[in-house]
């Protein structure tokens, strides 16, 4: 039976639409299982998307910030709970060796035909799986997998990066923004703080 466009959505349609908006922000949880480690891991968190800017605030046992400002990436690990020392803060100028540090950003850019091939979709349980390749060895990641729900939102992104680390990342909320909270993309080191520049 052929599915008519509305029951069948068009996974760069829906990209370019949230595209549209100046401000996407998601609340996420995010799963992550190590093959090597047997054990999965769950953080709350939060993901902004802007243009060309991307944040993302985990929560839970370890706090961690991604924070692209269009040119630079800060990543900011916190100490675990119960531990006093200062926060270890990377600083990488963007390139296209660290371009997939944001592989999840590139998915909201202009060029996402450029960046990812889709193989697949089926339908599971009401929602619509698609399965994507990535074009480019540098993203990082070897399988993609978004699944898109009735209301042609996106539910959830599944990936596996190089080193067989599965990781999913739940949506339970998008909020759409006609204003940028630029104070979100901007990172100032703290006085006297060490920062590794790779």
């Amino acid at each position: 039976m052929a599915f008519s466009k509305e029951q069948n959505p068009d996974i760069k349609q829906i990209f370019s639409k949230l595209r549209k908006s100046p401000m996407i922000t998601f609340v996420v949880e995010k799963r992550t299982k190590s093959e090597l480690l047997g054990k999965e891991t769950k953080a709350p968190g939060t993901i902004y998307v802007s243009s060309n800017k991307f944040r993302w605030d985990t929560a839970g046992d370890e706090k961690s910030k991604i924070i692209y400002d269009g040119s630079v990436i800060w990543t900011i690990q916190d100490p675990q709970k119960g531990f006093k020392a200062p926060p270890q803060i990377t600083k990488v100028k963007m390139s296209k060796k660290s371009e997939g540090q944001l592989f999840l950003n590139s998915l909201f850019q202009e060029n996402f035909n450029g960046q990812f091939q889709l193989t697949k979709k089926e339908k599971i349980d009401g929602s619509w799986v698609f399965f994507l390749k990535p074009l480019k060895k540098n993203v990082g990641i070897e399988e993609l997998k978004i699944k898109i729900g009735e209301e042609r939102d996106i539910e959830e992104i599944d990936y596996v990066d190089e080193v067989q680390n599965k990781t999913s990342v739940i949506i339970s909320k998008t909020n759409l923004s006609n204003k940028i909270d630029l104070k979100l993309f901007q990172y100032y080191p703290p006085k006297g703080s060490q920062v590794n520049e790779l």
